[in-house]
């Protein structure tokens, strides 16, 4: 995944330039998307070279058997290949849980009955988002209702092998407080080591936004992570998704940072100390959002 370095954004005047929108309806020209789609080679997606790169170890589909089995977030391909019993979640590919209806419906699923006994789990990004800021109530289940049993490696992927537990155990929520916020600006992260930060943010297009939402695409927003030890990386930030709620204090980037998170529990995660949101077509965002925080504990 390729990171944007924090200096990327120098934040726009709140009127915007000729030059500035010119060159935002050229990149979100929908032609080169429909070409792309046009010229794709489909039949690869079914070869046997493909088949070998998604084949699991024998003794990971002994495990699984016949049993119910999702996969996060996206690959499914696995579940084709090897022909496991596929019980998804509504939204099957975590990048298109893009609301907070979608991301409740793929919530409720794994609260429910019919919750796979087995999830396949990535940490697959999706253009530049940071993957663990999204479909964030099936993380939460993962988190209360799952173990982590195995872990496995196949050809260049690693993956991890969530079992549902006999008995769920449910975190609680202690407090909820309001937060507001300025586009731009550092927004503080509490660093609670035992707790989980949950914020949901209401980030909201400008009048200009509303307009190039309706046109052809809103402008993109982007978050500055700041850590625990100072570093900082940029990544899209999908304002329906925020809104929704994330968990805001924890760094889960890689495979073995989410086996640690999941794990124990988010205590020995490294933690998330301030968050700013900007975009280079700043005019197309109100200057302030408000939100709020759970704080959710075991």
């Amino acid at each position: 995944m390729t990171y944007l370095s924090p200096n990327f954004f120098q934040i726009s005047a709140k009127i915007p330039k000729i030059d500035d929108l010119t060159d935002y309806f050229k990149k979100r020209n929908p032609i080169k998307y429909f070409e792309a789609v046009a010229d794709y080679n489909y039949k690869k997606n079914f070869s046997e070279e493909f088949y070998k790169e998604r084949k699991l170890p024998d003794a990971v589909l002994r495990k699984i058997g016949n049993n119910a089995i999702d996969i996060f977030p996206s690959e499914i391909s696995y579940i084709y290949f090897n022909k496991l019993n596929y019980e998804n979640r509504p939204i099957i590919q975590t990048y298109q849980a893009n609301s907070e209806f979608l991301i409740h419906k793929n919530g409720e699923k794994y609260r429910s009955a019919t919750a796979p006994n087995f999830v396949l789990y990535q940490q697959q990004g999706f253009r530049n988002r940071y993957t663990f800021w999204e479909d964030s109530e099936v993380l939460l289940e993962l988190l209360q209702r799952y173990d982590i049993v195995d872990t496995l490696t196949v050809e260049t992927d690693s993956l991890l092998l969530f079992e549902k537990k006999k008995i769920a155990n449910i975190f609680k929520t202690e407090h909820i407080k309001n937060i507001e916020g300025k586009f731009g600006k550092n927004l503080h992260v509490p660093t609670t080591q035992n707790s989980l930060q949950y914020l949901q943010l209401n980030i909201e297009y400008s009048l200009i936004g509303k307009l190039m939402r309706l046109a052809l695409q809103p402008p993109y927003l982007y978050c500055t992570i700041t850590y625990q030890d100072g570093k900082q990386e940029s990544y899209r930030a999908a304002p329906p998704i925020l809104k929704s709620g994330f968990i805001a204090n924890k760094q889960v980037k890689t495979l073995s940072d989410a086996a640690l998170f999941f794990n124990t529990k988010g205590n020995k995660t490294k933690n998330i100390v301030a968050l700013k949101f900007d975009s280079p077509l700043a005019f197309g965002f109100k200057s302030n959002f408000s939100g709020k925080c759970q704080v959710i504990s075991n």
